[in-house]
Protein backbone atom coordinates (compact mmCIF):
# COMPACT_ATOMS: atom_id res chain seq x y z
CA UNK A 1 0.00 0.00 0.00
CA UNK A 2 2.80 2.73 1.17
CA UNK A 3 4.50 1.26 -1.73
CA UNK A 4 1.45 2.24 -3.87
CA UNK A 5 1.18 5.85 -3.17
CA UNK A 6 4.54 6.26 -3.24
CA UNK A 7 4.72 5.97 -6.86
CA UNK A 8 1.12 7.54 -7.81
CA UNK A 9 3.28 10.63 -5.55
CA UNK A 10 6.56 9.72 -7.91
CA UNK A 11 4.02 10.21 -11.14
CA UNK A 12 2.16 13.50 -9.98
CA UNK A 13 5.45 14.95 -8.79
CA UNK A 14 7.08 14.30 -12.34
CA UNK A 15 4.12 15.52 -14.52
CA UNK A 16 2.98 18.38 -12.32
CA UNK A 17 6.60 19.77 -12.06
CA UNK A 18 7.01 19.29 -16.23
CA UNK A 19 3.80 20.87 -17.05
CA UNK A 20 4.26 24.06 -19.03
CA UNK A 21 3.02 26.94 -16.82
CA UNK A 22 4.62 30.51 -16.63
CA UNK A 23 6.39 30.15 -13.41
CA UNK A 24 7.55 26.23 -13.44
CA UNK A 25 10.86 25.07 -14.23
CA UNK A 26 11.27 22.83 -16.77
CA UNK A 27 15.05 21.20 -15.89
CA UNK A 28 14.62 17.75 -17.00
CA UNK A 29 13.07 18.63 -20.76
CA UNK A 30 14.66 16.77 -23.04
CA UNK A 31 13.64 14.97 -26.51
CA UNK A 32 14.90 12.74 -29.55
CA UNK A 33 15.68 14.54 -32.32
CA UNK A 34 14.26 13.53 -36.12
CA UNK A 35 17.68 11.11 -36.23
CA UNK A 36 17.22 9.66 -32.66
CA UNK A 37 19.72 11.91 -30.46
CA UNK A 38 18.20 13.57 -27.44
CA UNK A 39 18.51 17.23 -27.43
CA UNK A 40 18.14 18.67 -23.99
CA UNK A 41 16.97 21.88 -22.42
CA UNK A 42 20.01 23.84 -21.02
CA UNK A 43 20.86 26.96 -19.14
CA UNK A 44 20.96 29.20 -22.76
CA UNK A 45 17.31 28.03 -23.83
CA UNK A 46 15.58 31.08 -24.35
CA UNK A 47 12.34 29.17 -26.23
CA UNK A 48 10.65 26.17 -26.99
CA UNK A 49 8.36 26.43 -30.59
CA UNK A 50 5.61 23.72 -30.18
CA UNK A 51 3.70 22.66 -33.38
CA UNK A 52 0.59 19.99 -31.99
CA UNK A 53 -1.17 20.20 -35.39
CA UNK A 54 0.05 18.74 -38.57
CA UNK A 55 -0.25 21.46 -40.85
CA UNK A 56 1.44 24.11 -38.47
CA UNK A 57 4.52 21.62 -38.45
CA UNK A 58 4.59 21.53 -42.14
CA UNK A 59 4.15 25.24 -41.71
CA UNK A 60 7.35 25.96 -39.35
CA UNK A 61 9.38 23.29 -41.24
CA UNK A 62 8.70 25.27 -44.27
CA UNK A 63 10.24 28.65 -43.00
CA UNK A 64 13.44 26.98 -41.26
CA UNK A 65 13.68 25.24 -44.59
CA UNK A 66 14.86 28.67 -45.58
CA UNK A 67 17.32 29.73 -42.81
CA UNK A 68 20.84 28.23 -41.79
CA UNK A 69 20.63 24.87 -40.63
CA UNK A 70 21.86 26.28 -37.09
CA UNK A 71 19.48 29.18 -36.94
CA UNK A 72 17.65 28.04 -34.23
CA UNK A 73 20.33 26.92 -32.49
CA UNK A 74 21.86 30.18 -32.63
CA UNK A 75 18.50 31.41 -31.42
CA UNK A 76 18.91 29.28 -28.13
CA UNK A 77 15.43 27.54 -29.41
CA UNK A 78 14.32 24.54 -29.55
CA UNK A 79 12.02 23.14 -32.13
CA UNK A 80 8.78 20.75 -31.14
CA UNK A 81 6.48 18.27 -33.36
CA UNK A 82 3.75 16.43 -32.11
CA UNK A 83 3.20 13.42 -33.43
CA UNK A 84 1.99 11.72 -30.54
CA UNK A 85 -1.58 10.88 -32.41
CA UNK A 86 -0.04 9.30 -35.07
CA UNK A 87 -0.13 5.41 -35.40
CA UNK A 88 2.95 3.97 -35.28
CA UNK A 89 3.04 2.53 -38.60
CA UNK A 90 2.53 6.48 -40.12
CA UNK A 91 5.10 7.73 -37.97
CA UNK A 92 8.03 5.41 -39.04
CA UNK A 93 7.21 5.19 -42.95
CA UNK A 94 6.02 8.80 -43.19
CA UNK A 95 6.44 11.40 -40.50
CA UNK A 96 10.07 10.70 -39.54
CA UNK A 97 11.29 9.91 -42.95
CA UNK A 98 9.53 13.09 -44.00
CA UNK A 99 11.39 15.39 -40.93
CA UNK A 100 15.06 13.54 -42.04
CA UNK A 101 15.16 15.38 -44.76
CA UNK A 102 15.16 18.80 -42.81
CA UNK A 103 18.74 20.05 -42.05
CA UNK A 104 17.37 21.67 -38.97
CA UNK A 105 16.96 20.15 -35.82
CA UNK A 106 13.24 19.00 -34.87
CA UNK A 107 12.68 17.62 -31.62
CA UNK A 108 9.51 14.43 -31.44
CA UNK A 109 6.84 14.32 -29.13
CA UNK A 110 5.59 10.45 -29.88
CA UNK A 111 4.50 9.30 -26.35
CA UNK A 112 0.62 10.22 -25.56
CA UNK A 113 0.98 10.92 -21.77
CA UNK A 114 4.47 13.17 -22.24
CA UNK A 115 3.02 15.49 -24.63
CA UNK A 116 0.09 15.83 -22.09
CA UNK A 117 2.36 17.63 -19.58
CA UNK A 118 3.47 20.09 -22.56
CA UNK A 119 -0.79 20.77 -24.09
CA UNK A 120 -0.96 24.17 -22.49
CA UNK A 121 -4.40 25.13 -21.57
CA UNK A 122 -5.08 27.74 -25.02
CA UNK A 123 -5.24 27.14 -28.75
CA UNK A 124 -2.93 24.49 -29.88
CA UNK A 125 -4.11 24.90 -33.26
CA UNK A 126 -1.92 28.15 -32.90
CA UNK A 127 2.02 28.01 -33.41
CA UNK A 128 2.95 27.40 -29.24
CA UNK A 129 5.83 29.77 -28.25
CA UNK A 130 7.19 29.18 -24.66
CA UNK A 131 9.49 31.89 -23.18
CA UNK A 132 12.42 30.70 -21.17
CA UNK A 133 15.00 32.06 -19.02
CA UNK A 134 17.06 29.68 -16.88
CA UNK A 135 14.85 26.92 -17.44
CA UNK A 136 12.13 28.64 -15.91
CA UNK A 137 8.79 29.20 -18.02
CA UNK A 138 8.51 33.12 -18.03
CA UNK A 139 5.51 33.06 -21.06
CA UNK A 140 3.74 31.26 -23.33
CA UNK A 141 2.69 32.92 -26.89
CA UNK A 142 -0.02 31.40 -29.10
CA UNK A 143 0.81 32.72 -32.56
CA UNK A 144 -1.78 32.81 -35.40
CA UNK A 145 1.20 32.43 -38.03
CA UNK A 146 4.62 31.86 -39.26
CA UNK A 147 5.35 35.92 -39.80
CA UNK A 148 4.53 36.36 -36.08
CA UNK A 149 7.00 33.63 -35.33
CA UNK A 150 9.67 35.02 -37.61
CA UNK A 151 8.69 38.25 -35.67
CA UNK A 152 9.17 36.43 -32.59
CA UNK A 153 12.49 34.61 -33.11
CA UNK A 154 14.44 37.96 -34.61
CA UNK A 155 14.03 39.78 -31.21
CA UNK A 156 15.50 37.16 -29.78
CA UNK A 157 19.36 37.92 -29.01
CA UNK A 158 21.88 35.50 -31.08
Amino acid sequence: MIKAIFILFSIFSFSSADRLVVGNYIRDFALNDQFGDKIAINSNTKAIIFAFEKDLGYQINDFLATKNPTYLANKHTLFVVDISLAPMFVRKMFILSGLKKHNHKVLILDDKTIASNYKVDGDLKKIVVVSIDSFRVEKIDFLTDIKKLESFLNNLKD
